[in-house]
């Protein structure tokens, strides 16, 4: 006799996204692939900076609603059902301690603490 058994299945999804290089546009030395990938990285971090806010602003007046910009970059087509709350989603914010990166330090901090407030 065959015996039935209950079996489940758990799947996971597991993205990286490495936005180093988003440097300011003079430190690039006149590469201009240097320059291509900078300013999308840029991009897709004020695009995904909108998303935050578009959801932020979403459930405080869910009145209101406003659409959320996800395919406005890839990044955030990407990370489009981590931040709809299907999942979680981890940060890690690296700075440099040199005085001379403060402005790009003080950029970083600005849109961590729009992420994660």
């Amino acid at each position: 006799m065959q015996e039935k058994r209950n079996c489940s299945i758990t799947s996971f999804r597991l993205s990286f996204c490495d936005l180093a290089g988003s440097e300011r546009w003079a430190k690039t030395d006149g590469y201009v692939e240097r320059l291509k990938e900078a300013g999308k990285i840029n991009t897709s971090l004020l695009t995904l900076g909108k998303c935050i806010e578009t959801l932020r602003h979403n459930q405080q007046h869910p009145d209101n609603v406003r659409v959320v910009p996800y395919r406005d970059s890839r990044l955030t087509r990407l990370f489009q059902s981590f931040l709809m709350g299907y999942g979680r989603a981890c940060m890690i914010v690296n700075v440099n301690k040199c005085s001379s990166v403060f402005d790009e330090n003080f950029s970083v901090m600005k849109f961590t603490a729009i992420a994660v407030e």
